[in-house]
Parts: structure tokens; sequence; C-alpha cells
């Protein structure tokens, strides 16, 4: 689907990769692209999964909401 490793962030894995849904993945490559986008240095990729992060509890906050109100 994409060339991001999802569990590559240590953090990101622990907290997230277990979670996301192929849709949440195939839309956020879209818009943001993979890692190796931003150089692939430490701190950007930090950053990407950061960003995927705090994307992805939007993401599912919005689709719980969604659920609740049918």
């Amino acid at each position: 689907m994409s060339d991001v490793n999802w569990t590559s962030d240590e953090w990101f894995a622990r907290e997230c990769a277990g979670e996301i849904t192929e849709e949440f993945k195939a839309w956020w490559v879209s818009y943001y692209g993979v890692p190796g986008d931003y150089g692939d240095v430490g701190d950007s990729t930090a950053e990407y999964f950061v960003r995927c992060a705090f994307a992805w509890r939007g993401w599912k906050a919005r689709s719980m909401s969604e659920g609740t109100r049918q």
C-alpha cells in the first residue's frame, strides 16, 4: 500500500500503529507522503509520526462521533 513502516517509530508503534485503519493510512499517505519525502532524518521522521498520531486521533474521534449520531 505504501512505503511507510508504521512500526518503525517506537512510540507510534506502541500508541497508534495497531489501531489505524487502511482507509486512514491511504488518506494520510496521499496528503503527507512518506517519511522519506522529508529527508528521512531522525527528527523529521519522528515529527512525521507525531503529526500522524494527532491526525489519527482526530480521525478516530470524528468517526466515533458520527457513529453515535446514527
